[in-house]
């Protein structure tokens, strides 16, 4: 592989570190948003539509992990 796609690599990695951590801070408030939500909603659909976020934001900041480790490797 020559340089100028190893730099392409290098700003495509870089790009996914930062949506990684843009992920990572909504994935916060939303975990900060359901402890704070009062427990007569606990039980609520909008608790679970919380939570069931919380996990796909979860495994989307694992698959841009794994993309990063993918690119790195090349």
């Amino acid at each position: 592989m020559n340089n100028k796609r190893r730099k392409e690599i290098s700003k495509v990695i870089e790009q996914l570190e930062t949506s990684k951590s843009d992920i990572e801070t909504i994935l916060a408030d939303e975990e900060e948003s359901l402890d704070n939500m009062p427990e007569n909603l606990l039980d609520s659909e909008r608790a679970e539509l919380s939570q069931n976020a919380i996990e796909l934001l979860g495994e989307a900041i694992n698959n841009l992990e794994e993309a990063v480790e993918n690119l790195e490797e090349v």
